[in-house]
């Protein structure tokens, strides 16, 4: 199963439409608060991709054979601290 999410606290499960909950969508925070909130409940940044961008953070739960992917505006690698938005999926 393959589940998008957008931050910060999965919503209301009957509000999950296509596999997205997007009741986040537009919140903007900063690069480095989003970072701090995801690595600290065991998110890992997504891959990195052509210009030195990602655009996601990830985790898998294996016990129920669950992936959320976290999508938001993009940050460079190495990161500095910008704003940063939630995007619709």
């Amino acid at each position: 199963m393959y589940l998008i999410v957008i931050p910060f606290v999965i919503g209301d499960v009957n509000t999950i439409k296509n596999n997205t909950i997007d009741d986040r969508k537009g919140w903007l925070t900063d690069s480095f608060t989003l970072r701090s909130i995801l690595t600290k409940v065991g998110y890992q940044r997504n891959n990195i991709e052509d210009g030195a961008c990602f655009y996601s953070y990830y985790k898998y739960f294996s016990d129920n054979q669950f992936y959320i992917n976290i999508e938001f505006s993009g940050s460079y690698v190495p990161e500095k601290k910008h704003s940063c938005g939630a995007l619709p999926c």
